[in-house]
């Protein structure tokens, strides 16, 4: 029995060394496998990072490229109307010369063909600049319209949990937090369970707020409960000692 009992224990030492092996074993397969895992999400944060970058570049392109499309339309569309009211203008000039000429009228009265040539020259100048004027505003408008193009397409991009928030939102976030007794709590929450990482940094924020100033406060109370004479100290601990009997009761 003795031998038996020698031998058993024997067996089981072997069976636990060889378990603890195994264990030594199956744990570091697991941080081999957890390691793979970590690396393979950095590769997809990598990539992913990538094609947020590749997609804002292509955007910009794609914003710049339709800012100058519009806005060399606008330059030959103003071009275009600027010669067509020179040559408008010229082509009323001849007429008006031609009038002047064929018409045998006295001297005084071929002012009003030279003056309404005038008008038109003028006028003809006025509406050239008009459609410069208009092509400028144009090519703004233009490039404004690229602009917030591509800034949505950058917000698109953006995960739901990073995307921008308004001002209204920072707004009435602000004056629920600091609203008394309960914006304490409403900070609180805030700074845990919103899904949105903007709203939920700026209540940890007003949180760290409220928590630089009680630690101030305790603070200077304690500074200012040792600088007072010992006779205020123990007329201010009575009525803390009288203001809990009245509770108390």
């Amino acid at each position: 029995m003795a031998d038996e009992n020698k031998n058993m224990s024997a067996a089981d030492a072997i069976l636990a060394e060889t378990a603890d092996l195994y264990v030594d074993e199956a744990e570091s397969v697991a941080e081999e496998v957890i390691a793979e895992v970590k690396e393979e999400e950095k590769k997809a944060e990598k990539a992913a990072q990538k094609a947020a970058e590749k997609a804002e570049k292509e955007a910009e392109k794609a914003a710049e490229k339709a800012a100058e499309k519009a806005a060399e339309k606008a330059e030959k569309k103003a071009e275009k109307a600027a010669q067509k009211a020179e040559a408008k203008a010229l082509e009323e000039a001849k007429a008006a010369e031609t009038a002047i000429e064929a018409a045998p009228v006295p001297a005084p009265e071929f002012k009003a063909p030279v003056k309404s040539e005038a008008v038109a020259a003028i006028e003809a100048k006025e509406a050239a600049k008009l459609e410069r004027k208009n092509a400028r505003e144009e090519k703004q408008a233009a490039k404004r319209n690229a602009k917030r193009a591509r800034l949505q397409a950058l917000i698109d991009q953006c995960p739901k949990e990073y995307k921008p928030v308004a001002t209204s939102t920072f707004f009435w976030c602000g004056v629920l937090c600091y609203l008394p007794f309960v914006g304490v709590v409403l900070t609180i929450i805030f700074s845990i369970f919103p899904i949105n990482k903007n709203i939920k940094n700026y209540a940890r924020a007003i949180l760290i707020g409220y928590c630089i100033c009680l630690i101030v406060t305790l603070i200077l109370l304690l500074v200012v409960f040792f600088i007072t004479p010992t006779e205020t100290k123990n007329e201010i601990l009575a009525a803390v000692e009288k203001i809990k009997g009245a509770f108390k009761s």
